[in-house]
């Protein structure tokens, strides 16, 4: 595809070649093989010239080399020229190159001190290290403080194994100066410029609010280094500064967008970027070390969720800012510089730019004040990948955040990372001092059931000392009998004075709990104490009369009968729950009670031999046995007698239910004051039992099955503090 536009804004400029791809490639070729930086680099060669002697010729030509350079890239890519012109040109350049180079050899030969005065010149930096980091961020909307150098791709060299970039023709730019904001080379534009935030910053080649061109998490201006001009160019800055005590961490930032080549170019040609922090001995800190090379097989450039395709420009991948923090405390007092490199492919025809930012902070592990039960509240910084809190006494749970909750004095480690870089501190926080635990005492002191009444119900009363240690708070005592319950609102040094009315008389041992609780989640596991007593309840003293307030009789369909053109199979399900008042705990089956079921005729005639006792069976489910029986109707049956008798004993019969064997039956059980459903029945009469705090929330459903009852769901509900 042909391209034949020119995109230029503030801050970049796209020279859109009239070129097609394979063009592109095999000019790339013809400047690799005989272009003007190449030609110097195989003359120096071939006249054993050192690499420090080839840096100091490069140094002292490097206005003409820089502008022949520039000179030969338009003719290869910026304008319509034939390989002729440009073959030509670039042998035209080569033999003055060779000539001068030749000269040069000459003249060091005649002069051995001039290379080692001229590099000693070049190491003469006019940076000195920064105190307190100043600028370290561009926060002052310069580059003041940083160092520029200038080079060209082809003569740099890298090594595929150590991703090491090394070029002998990165030189000090002559276009830096002092409070400058950009810097720009009169042919390949602004090279470097200080972008400032503002609703417009943002990359213009990627579109959009994609990639911002200052730093999200910095200040309020970044550098852009390099341009989206090609030609092979390539550049440094680096900032030297010394580790304060006050701030022992070091931290960058960065936003890249790189070209791949594709498969025309080696690795070690293509665009990359890269940042490296240096020792004043020339030691890399290797953990703060970032290169990422333009290629599928980079590990950084490959992943999908850290560098996206351009849109409509599928070569070109951006990565978003990604943050990078060193931890220097084993470097306080040490001077360190920090180098940014990017370059464009070595061949000139991809680009590659970046956004660095740089700031220096503080980092310390703070203890928070001492809360009510001892514990109190370590935190760090925030905004490392990963944080990891070991020692005795951490009590806040989680301890992979840049907070933990601690109830002690011992010495905790925290690990942090952060890319490569990890860093391990001890703290040992001050003692609070720890309160005593909280404690109460509970004494039944009374309870005294009344005597049996005329309806076979009694009266209970009772009394509970509560005594309460180091506690101020909010206390509530509930009382029960496992059928009712009392709450009391507990203020310290009273007797609580209960009575429990209609109860059952039945004779049988009852339980009667005591719990005291700081919260108002009142069950037994959150109690602060409790404590028990038992008493017996008063026997029965009538047996029950269910007077005429009920239905002793009704019409069923008998067998075989025709209703509506269709037989009637008369067949129904009986179902009952019977207890034995006085049974014994060991007692495993109830063989007295009974449910009888008698036949009648039209005319209230007892038919003959069809009457039928069902008794109970199965597990005995807290003290109550169910019936469950099915029988059929005689054909010359009309009504049904349901009698429930005992041999004997006395005993309680609850949930009787008839029904047809085909139909089913659901039943509800509601509290007689607040209404609100305390069981259903099923089918099969087993029974599901909910239970609700003081507060009418439903807190616990259990149900009843063959094995016994069971807890099917429990639940609790709190309101935050405000």
């Amino acid at each position: 595809m042909k391209m034949t536009r020119k995109i230029c804004t503030a801050i970049l400029c796209l020279v859109v070649l009239a070129l097609t791809a394979s063009d592109v490639y095999e000019r790339e070729m013809l400047l690799m093989d005989k272009g003007i930086v190449t030609a110097i680099k195989n003359q120096s060669i071939s006249l054993n010239l050192s690499s420090d002697e080839t840096k100091v010729f490069v140094y002292q030509n490097f206005k003409q080399i820089s502008e022949d350079v520039d000179h030969m890239m338009d003719l290869a890519f910026h304008h319509e020229t034939s390989d002729e012109i440009l073959i030509e040109y670039l042998s035209d350049k080569s033999n003055q190159y060779t000539t001068e180079l030749i000269a040069f050899k000459k003249e060091i030969t005649e002069d051995p001190m001039l290379v080692p005065g001229v590099l000693k010149a070049m190491q003469v930096s006019s940076i000195t290290a920064a105190s307190n980091c100043d600028n370290v961020g561009f926060e002052n909307g310069n580059f003041n403080n940083w160092e520029v150098q200038l080079g060209y791709r082809p003569m740099c060299d890298f090594d595929d194994g150590t991703t090491d970039f090394s070029c002998l023709n990165l030189l000090p730019s002559t276009y830096a100066v002092a409070n400058a904001v950009n810097l720009v080379d009169p042919k390949k534009g602004e090279r470097l410029e200080v972008i400032a935030s503002g609703p417009s910053s943002y990359d213009a080649f990627v579109g959009g609010t994609g990639l911002p061109m200052v730093n999200p998490d910095g200040g309020n201006y970044s550098l852009r280094l390099e341009n989206f001009v090609n030609g092979y160019g390539v550049t440094e800055v680096s900032y030297t500064f010394t580790v304060a005590a006050n701030q022992p961490y070091f931290e960058y930032g960065f936003a890249a967008v790189l070209e791949d080549p594709g498969k025309s170019h080696p690795l070690k040609h293509k665009p990359f970027f890269s940042a490296r922090l240096y020792k004043s001995n020339g030691d890399e800190i290797l953990c703060a070390t970032e290169v990422i090379v333009a290629d599928p097989n980079d590990v950084n450039f490959a992943k999908t969720d850290l560098f996206f395709e351009v849109p409509g420009n599928p070569q070109y991948k951006y990565c978003k800012w990604q943050k990078r923090v060193i931890p220097l405390r084993g470097e306080i007092g040490e001077t360190l510089t920090i180098k940014f490199m990017v370059g464009d492919c070595a061949y000139g025809g991809h680009v590659g730019y970046a956004y660095i930012d740089g700031s220096c902070f503080d980092g310390a592990i703070t203890q928070g004040p001492c809360n009510a039960d001892g514990s109190r509240e370590l935190s760090f910084v925030e905004g490392f990948d990963s944080y990891r809190w070991t020692g005795k006494n951490i009590v806040g749970g989680v301890n992979d955040e840049y907070k933990a909750l601690v109830n002690g004095n011992n010495a905790f480690r925290l690990k942090t990372q952060m890319g490569r870089c990890q860093e391990v501190l001890t703290f040992t926080p001050d003692s609070c001092v720890q309160p005593p635990a909280p404690s109460c005492g509970l004494t039944i002191t009374s309870l005294t059931p009344s005597s049996c009444n005329g309806d076979n119900e009694y009266t209970l009363t009772g009394s509970v000392n509560v005594s309460m240690q180091n506690y101020t708070g909010a206390k509530h005592v509930l009382i029960t009998n496992g059928v009712q319950q009392e709450v009391f609102e507990y203020v310290d040094n009273t007797t609580l004075n209960f009575t429990f009315e209609n109860l059952f008389s039945d004779g049988e041992q009852i339980e009667v709990k005591v719990f005291l609780f700081t919260d108002f989640f009142f069950e037994e596991t959150s109690a602060l104490c409790q404590t028990s007593l038992n008493y017996t309840a008063p026997s029965s003293c009538q047996a029950m009369d269910l007077g005429c307030n009920c239905i002793r009789s009704f019409a069923p369909f008998p067998q075989n009968k025709v209703v509506d053109g269709e037989i009637e199979p008369g067949k129904y399900v009986l179902g009952a729950w019977v207890k034995e008042v006085n049974a014994s705990t060991t007692q495993v089956d109830y063989t007295e009670p009974y449910v009888r079921v008698n036949f009648y005729s039209s005319v209230g005639v007892l038919v003959p031999g069809t009457s039928l006792d069902f008794n109970s069976q199965g597990l005995i489910i807290e003290s109550w046995q169910r019936i469950h029986e099915e029988f059929t109707i005689p054909p010359t049956a009309n009504f049904i007698e349901i009698v429930l008798g005992t041999n004997g004993v006395h005993a309680l019969f609850d949930d009787i239910r008839i029904y047809p064997v085909d139909g089913s039956m659901q039943s509800y059980v509601y509290d007689p004051v607040s209404l609100k459903l305390v069981a259903t029945l099923d089918e099969n009469n087993y029974a599901t039992f909910y239970q609700y705090d003081l507060e009418g929330n439903l807190v616990r459903t259990k149900k009843e099955t063959e094995r016994g009852v069971i807890t099917i769901q429990e639940s609790r509900q709190s309101t935050l503090k405000q």
